[in-house]
């Protein structure tokens, strides 16, 4: 069975390297009509969490950075990974960039999205943050990130991509 899982996971991170793909699903979740593949702009994760598993994949277009997940399992850790991503890709955005300077330095609008194709019921789309790991809950978290989780076995989303 989990060999069937990191298959799965391998084509779907492989697919979303392609532009075309990639253009497909961010048209079908964000109900846009970009045409030209050349406009994507594919993000390796080059220090991913797991080096075995790709099941990960980035994209910037239009100065939005996408971040999806593909997961055969439910993991309520999907916002600290995807933390860790945006930092590694952001730090490769930024590195010819002053940050130390006195102008702001623009950089892609994250979105993260994680799409789910488990055995597990689940409900067909929600939400899952990152303040819900700090040990210490406060009312107002200063760093937050959330992501939405499609879960794509109820056809939820993307009901007009062919991936």
């Amino acid at each position: 069975m989990a060999g069937n899982r990191e298959y799965k996971s391998d084509v779907f991170s492989m697919l979303m390297e392609e532009p075309g793909y990639a253009l497909e699903v961010y048209n079908a979740l964000n109900h846009s009509d970009y045409r030209d593949p050349g406009r994507i702009e594919v993000c390796n994760l080059e220090r991913g969490i797991s080096l075995s598993v790709r099941n990960d994949a980035a994209f910037i277009l239009d100065m939005n950075l996408n971040v999806y997940e593909h997961e055969s399992t439910v993991c309520p850790n999907m916002p600290l990974r995807a933390l860790i991503y945006v930092t590694n890709i952001l730090e490769q955005w930024v590195k010819k960039q002053n940050i130390y300077g006195r102008r702001l330095v623009k950089i892609p609008t994250p979105r993260f999205v994680v799409f789910y194709n488990g055995a597990e019921e689940q409900r067909s789309q929600y939400r899952l943050k990152l303040s819900d790991a700090y040990a210490n809950r406060i009312k107002k978290p200063e760093l937050e990130l959330t992501c939405t989780v499609y879960n794509t076995r109820t056809g939820s989303c993307c009901r007009n991509a062919r991936y």
